[in-house]
């Protein structure tokens, strides 16, 4: 995709209620104006089966009880989702990251980065500064 960072969409997927908010103050910060927040992979599924959000980067925790992020992302790209990822971790395994970065390779979705929880303004400006 070649949009401006400005006009792109984030979905944040988290079970952290803290650390959505957080986000969904940074972002802007960083540059993205358009955020949507979800609790969970299971709330982030819903609102992307009902088409409430379509997002062009999905800012995914992979530490989360009711799907972690391998299962989250599997279930958007049936959904449809084709768009940008970036993998988000406080306690999550390198493992668990290699096996994220993988599955989006295999469905050619592009992973724009990793951040490590608790998420710094300078880690999202470096992540969405790529684009």
């Amino acid at each position: 995709m070649n949009l401006d960072i400005h006009t792109r969409s984030t979905l944040v997927v988290d079970d952290d209620r803290m650390m959505l908010r957080i986000l969904e103050r940074m972002l802007p910060l960083a540059g993205v104006e358009q955020v949507a927040i979800a609790e969970g992979g299971a709330k982030a599924c819903e609102l992307l089966r009902e088409n409430e959000v379509a997002p062009d980067i999905i800012l995914c925790d992979m530490h989360m009880p009711d799907l972690n992020g391998i299962e989250f992302l599997h279930q958007a790209i049936d959904l449809g989702y084709s768009g940008e990822v970036i993998l988000m971790s406080g306690g999550a395994s390198d493992e668990i990251l290699m096996q994220a970065d993988l599955l989006a390779k295999d469905f050619d979705l592009t992973v724009l980065g990793t951040l490590v929880k608790p998420v710094s303004l300078e880690g999202l400006k470096a992540v969405f500064g790529q684009l």
